[in-house]
């Protein structure tokens, strides 16, 4: 599942911040607490930390680029689901089923051999 990263208020006056570096790209794995951009503000120039674990999916706002308070800058993955729930279950379903079909025909061919060397 992707989680939305925003631009965070980093302070009671801010409007917009400016993505000055980013200091993560995608594919690398973020921790609780780990810098993953230096952002301009109003004020001063500050780190945003995540504010949960995960792998950073894609970036939506370039360095250089700015954005206001509450913009998507980037998307990140939980760092347990490389597939979404729905994905998987259709992959359990599909292999169910190709399982199914197996035992199926393994069933039919079986039953076709037995037929076969009966005594007519």
């Amino acid at each position: 599942m992707s989680n939305e990263i925003t631009m965070p208020k980093l302070s009671d006056t801010m409007e917009e911040g400016k993505i000055l570096r980013w200091l993560k790209h995608p594919g690398d794995k973020i921790a609780p607490g780990e810098a993953i951009a230096e952002v301009e503000t109003d004020k001063a120039d500050m780190v945003l930390e995540a504010f949960e674990a995960g792998v950073l999916d894609q970036i939506k706002l370039n360095e250089g680029e700015s954005a206001p308070v509450g913009a998507v800058i980037a998307m990140m993955k939980s760092s347990g689901s490389k597939q979404s729930r729905s994905d998987r279950s259709k992959d359990i379903t599909s292999d169910t089923a190709g399982r199914t079909k197996q035992n199926i025909n393994k069933r039919i061919n079986s039953h076709i051999t037995a037929v076969s060397s009966a005594p007519l």
